[in-house]
């Protein structure tokens, strides 16, 4: 029922395009209209019906929740320019809401994941057995639930944690104090009486990447990681595409379309059903490989799409240097 009342908004507004005579094997095709009015409506509309539709069968592959989040992720990325007349702006203030949208996006995409590990009981670690928040604390950090990771820590008298949270995406030179903290613990030695979890916190906080904790999450908290602590206090999407990039190889000029998946030093991002169905491809594990999730494909694109092409047609290979 959603997918026939989606299909019927793409006919509504969309033309047919003429087929090419000096093309003889390209047939005529549907284009969505090109007006940002038409575009917007569009979008708008399929928003609404994912919105609205009910839990999907089983047999259909993908949740309704997931379908639903690939649409607002579209909105993120092109409503505010599609009601700027499709012009995207380039003023501080547009810059700052598309990012905006962007982490509200990934905040609720996460929000599943981060409920679950919430629910989970939750044991002290060893380097510190009397702390059984910090683990709770770095769930809350990776879902954006800033309020309630600084509540967590001052219910629990971690008034320090709390405070240092709070500031967690201001001044850079707050940034550095803590950085250079954590390397006069780690240069004595402290840093391993302090909970693993903790220490991820205190990471971020300081605009580091945390690696042992990193590589382990999915794709999608990983990547709001890095949107939201490690890259500019505003940065693009490119930049946090990049950035993101970076953490699959230690090398800094590596093609990503040609590194084999099990030397990729990050989880791939399949989507949610990929534990479900086995998928084969001759494509070599790049992140534009056809298996990796739909919403991280849009990203790449967008953070991509003014780059030049390879000449043959296919999308620009991901290689950085």
């Amino acid at each position: 029922e959603t997918l026939s009342r989606q299909l019927a908004s793409l006919l509504e507004l969309s033309t047919v395009s003429d087929a090419d005579p000096n093309r003889p094997n390209v047939c005529p095709r549907l284009v969505v209209r090109q007006s940002p009015q038409d575009r917007r409506e569009l979008l708008k509309r399929l928003l609404n019906d994912a919105s609205k539709a009910r839990e999907y069968s089983s047999n259909f592959g993908v949740s309704r929740n997931y379908c639903l989040q690939v649409w607002k992720l579209c909105e993120a990325l092109w409503g505010a320019d599609l009601d700027n007349d499709g012009v995207p702006g380039t003023d501080i203030q547009s810059k700052v809401h598309r990012h905006k949208c962007l982490l509200q996006w990934l905040k609720e995409a996460v929000a599943d994941v981060t409920d679950k590990e919430l629910s989970e009981t939750r044991q002290g670690e060893p380097e510190d057995e009397l702390d059984g928040h910090s683990a709770r604390v770095w769930t809350l950090l990776l879902g954006g639930r800033v309020l309630e990771a600084c509540k967590l820590s001052k219910d629990c008298g971690d008034l320090n944690m709390a405070t240092l949270i709070a500031q967690a995406t201001g001044d850079p030179a707050f940034k550095s104090l803590i950085a250079r903290q954590l390397n006069t613990w780690q240069e004595c030695g402290a840093d391993t009486l302090i909970a693993d979890s903790r220490r991820a916190t205190l990471h971020l906080v300081a605009g580091l990447r945390p690696s042992s904790h990193l590589e382990t999450l999915d794709w999608i908290r990983a990547l709001r990681a890095t949107a939201r602590y490690l890259c500019p206090q505003i940065p693009t999407l490119e930049q946090i595409v990049r950035t993101y990039e970076s953490y699959f190889s230690s090398s800094e000029d590596v093609d990503l379309s040609s590194l084999p998946e099990d030397e990729m030093g990050m989880s791939f991002p399949t989507p949610p059903y990929d534990d479900v169905y086995t998928l084969t491809t001759s494509v070599s594990a790049s992140l534009l490989n056809p298996t990796a999730s739909v919403m991280f494909i849009i990203l790449i694109i967008i953070s991509t799409y003014n780059r030049p092409e390879t000449g043959n047609g296919s999308p620009p290979t991901m290689r950085r240097g």
